[in-house]
């Protein structure tokens, strides 16, 4: 019995730190590749899709419903009726749907409750937030005379929002 509850713990602390990743298949998934991209080449040659699967900034009339964002355990969002699950892009049903948060053009409206239903017209839009690797690296430089600026934070990381040039309320069915 110590043996088998040992094993667990190890099993249990090596998926807590990474070590193992097992799909539900079983099978041991590879890393990512990651690919470098540069920035003057976003929207020349590079094009990036939203989570709607489109180029951002491409104008998309998109259905679902207003929702509460979940951000885990714990957790709490600054604005939780800023976010929409999107389930229609245009004539075509998502296979998934996906949540999306309402854009800075969002905060000068009247946010509906969760769980109204609604036709937007937007646009998906993305950009950098977080704590770059390099506030982590200065916080522990010898240079850095401010000392260490410790933020609870995602991590840095590109968001997707949808920013609304219109939108109304629909019937619920």
């Amino acid at each position: 019995m110590k043996r088998s509850l040992a094993a667990l713990c190890t099993v249990a602390a090596a998926l807590l730190v990474g070590i193992v990743a097992l799909p539900a298949g079983g099978e041991r998934q590879r890393p990512k590749a990651i690919a470098s991209v540069r920035a003057v080449d976003l929207g020349d040659t590079i094009e990036v899709l939203g989570k709607l699967d489109r180029p951002l900034g491409t104008l998309l009339t998109v259905q679902g419903e207003m929702v509460e964002a979940d951000f885990g355990k714990g957790a709490k969002a600054v604005d939780p009726e800023e976010y929409v699950r999107v389930r229609q892009v245009g004539d075509r049903t998502l296979d998934e749907p996906a949540v999306l948060w309402l854009g800075s053009r969002w905060a000068e409206r009247k946010v509906p409750k969760p769980g109204t239903a609604l036709e937007l017209i937007g646009y998906e839009t993305g950009s950098f937030s977080g704590i770059a690797p390099a506030e982590d690296e200065w916080s522990r430089d010898p240079r850095n005379e401010r000392g260490s600026r410790i933020r609870a934070d995602r991590g840095f990381h590109f968001s997707v929002g949808f920013d609304v040039l219109q939108y109304k309320e629909l019937p619920r069915k």
